[in-house]
């Protein structure tokens, strides 16, 4: 099936639109990776995530992600790719990683790994996502941060009450052997 050019265009200008709308992009490299898997992908992407997965050519995202990222882009995208976008790279790496950890129990055939990414259009390394997926959550975050913050209150409040605790002790103690 040929392809028009206004039709190419049409995608390449989609394509660019959602890669400089998205804080996110992850290029997944897949191997084996049949339909009720893409499905199955998709609507754990959107559910956790509210992302988005696009299947290009890889010419056609190499022109969308630009002068800047072209270069590295075209060293990676050498076989079967998706691009996945979201708002938020940390839940992005979370669901893509936890995805590829319940397809290696059911699917051993299938291969999917995280080749690169664009994170505010700048172009990142595999690596770098690697790094990127061992940083905590942001509400993990949060509840550590909570937790040092009210430690040296709760600390004070137990100090506070030891003597008032010993004072009873004391009192009960007394109350039952006199």
């Amino acid at each position: 099936m040929v392809i028009s050019r206004q039709k190419k265009i049409q995608k390449l200008d989609i394509l660019t639109q959602n890669i400089n709308s998205s804080s996110a992009v992850l290029c997944v490299t897949y191997t084996h990776f049949v339909n009720e898997q893409i499905e199955k992908f998709r609507d754990e992407l959107f559910e956790k995530g509210n992302c988005k997965v696009v299947f290009a050519k890889n010419s056609l995202v190499s022109l969308a992600c630009g002068e800047d990222s072209k270069s590295s882009m075209d060293d990676k995208l050498k076989t079967s790719n998706m691009l996945v976008f979201s708002d938020d790279i940390f839940s992005l790496i979370s669901v893509v990683n936890n995805f590829v950890k319940s397809l290696k129990k059911g699917y051993p055939n299938t291969k999917l790994s995280i080749s690169c990414g664009i994170l505010d259009s700048r172009f990142i390394d595999g690596d770098v996502v690697k790094k990127l997926s061992n940083i905590p959550s942001l509400q993990s975050l949060h509840g550590s941060l909570i937790s040092v913050l009210s430690s040296p209150l709760r600390n004070l409040v137990k100090i506070c009450n030891n003597p008032f605790f010993d004072l009873v002790k004391i009192l009960d103690y007394k109350s039952k052997n006199c």
